[in-house]
């Protein structure tokens, strides 16, 4: 997520690269700091790493297992990230790229813990601000809480009249509480629809379907 306060449930990051990066050694090289202590054993390590298919977006799970309620590393070890403490992601500058060479410098994220958020999207209660026919000028959606960046760049389709997908670009903004899409071509008269994937997510996993 790109603001700096982050619910306390948060379940993931997304790291970007400029490059695509060398796989199996992701979790060597990224650290949760509080202060200057590390939080041990604060993400779920996965034997194959998340990457998206040109290896530039790596996801990073906090544990699930530290996040809800009622689960014993929850009990045994209490939440990796908590409400009212600042805390800073670190990623190492030895960190290889697929051509072999390391990143030029280290990267680090500082952030502040909000409540846990509990709520799961509402499509009703969004925003909608429509182009005009014959225009390229952008479909608009605000939403009532930031939502799963990566999610939001995949999981909203626009269909005209015939049933056909529209073509475009999406940006997203506003600490991912804006959406807007631009067409490749004007807009056509007539009635369009946005489907929604209802696993679409807020920022701790709750789906439009189904709580995390």
């Amino acid at each position: 997520p790109s603001a700096d306060l982050l619910p306390e449930n948060l379940l993931k990051f997304y790291i970007y690269f400029s490059k695509p990066m060398k796989r199996g050694e992701a979790y060597r090289h990224i650290q949760l700091l509080h202060g200057e202590r590390v939080v041990e054993d604060a993400f779920l390590e996965l034997g194959e790493e998340l990457w998206d298919g040109q290896q530039k977006r790596f996801t990073l799970f906090v544990h699930p297992g530290r996040i809800k309620r009622g689960v014993k590393p929850n009990e045994d070890k209490g939440p990796a990230l908590e409400r009212g403490r600042e805390y800073t992601l670190k990623i190492g500058s030895d960190w290889s790229g697929a051509d072999g060479a390391t990143l030029e410098k280290p990267f680090v994220k500082r952030f502040r813990v909000a409540d846990p958020d509990h709520e799961q999207p509402q499509p009703h209660q969004w925003k909608i601000v429509s182009p005009a026919k014959g225009s390229k000028e952008p479909l608009q959606l605000t939403f009532i809480e930031p939502l799963d960046y990566a999610m939001l760049s995949r999981v909203l389709v626009i269909y005209d009249g015939l049933g056909k997908e529209v073509e475009g670009c999406v940006a997203i903004s506003n600490y991912e509480t804006k959406w807007s899409f631009t067409p490749e071509k004007p807009w056509s008269a007539g009635f369009h629809s946005l489907d929604v994937a209802v696993n679409l997510e807020v920022r701790c996993g709750n789906s439009i379907a189904r709580p995390f």
